[in-house]
């Protein structure tokens, strides 16, 4: 596997979230909404929602 080098952008961030092949797992899960967008969930007692 070639080894990619880090940039700080988010381009480049975009960029990785379209080649991951994970991706796809997200739809898996539930994703809390605020006001009609996504939410970060942070618990350190929990293995998710």
């Amino acid at each position: 596997m070639k080894e990619q080098e880090f940039k700080v952008s988010i381009e480049y961030a975009r960029e990785m979230d379209d080649a991951d092949v994970l991706s796809g797992f997200r739809d898996e899960f539930h994703i809390p909404e605020h006001q009609g967008k996504d939410v970060i969930y942070f618990c350190g007692n929990s293995l998710g929602l």
